[in-house]
């Protein structure tokens, strides 16, 4: 859904706050070994919800994709379906711990940096 809304220029923070775990899932499992011939996809796909989520805050909260953007985030939707289609959900609970331990150590990119 929170694609859907994305494309429809109807994305809100929570749309997008699905769409950057949804991206973290995805690297987590590139990283554990699901689909690690596809890494420019991760790549890129994280790349662009970044660089939407961050135009989306500086433009009080609308979030449009670009066509580049749109076709990073398909690519990256459909590495995420297939990568759901093979891992157990032991593994999905791997690559949870994968991004929350990263989390708490400050490895996460940010969409907006801390003020100091």
């Amino acid at each position: 859904m929170a694609m859907k809304n994305l494309t429809q220029g109807q994305a809100t923070r929570s749309d997008m706050d699905e769409l950057v775990v949804l991206g973290n899932v995805v690297e987590a499992l590139l990283r554990m070994g699901f689909g690690r011939e596809y890494g420019g996809i991760v790549g890129e796909g994280i790349q662009s919800i970044l660089e939407v989520a961050r135009r989306g805050v500086a433009n009080g909260g609308r979030f449009i994709l670009n066509a580049k953007e749109m076709n990073a985030l398909n690519d990256l939707m459909e590495l995420h379906d297939a990568q759901m289609d093979v891992i157990t959900v032991r593994d999905l609970e791997q690559a949870m711990k994968l991004i929350d331990k990263e989390h708490r150590a400050g490895k996460m990119q940010r969409i907006v940096e801390k003020k100091a």
